[in-house]
């Protein structure tokens, strides 16, 4: 659930398919997925949204392109903490 500590500025889908991006190179395999902003949604947002600008536990989906609709996108869970 979010929390209601507003945060300055925000943190959007782009953010969490950097942070995403950044653990799977240290995998040859993993490193080859393309993943980009449009194949993660954070749960919860009206559509059209991809920033949470507040501190908290976000549920996030992300569903690798390419793939058919068979493949059920996988849930994360994001944790929006202070900058230091």
């Amino acid at each position: 659930m979010p929390s209601p500590h507003a945060i300055f500025g925000s943190v959007s889908s782009t953010d969490v398919v950097t942070a995403i991006r950044a653990l799977l190179i240290t995998d040859p395999e993993a490193s080859r997925i393309a993943l980009e902003p449009g194949d993660v949604r954070f749960v919860g947002l009206e559509d059209g949204h991809d920033r949470v600008k507040s501190l908290g536990t976000w549920s996030v989906e992300i569903a690798v392109a390419g793939q058919g609709p068979e493949v059920e996108p996988i849930r994360k869970v994001v944790e929006v903490v202070a900058g230091e």
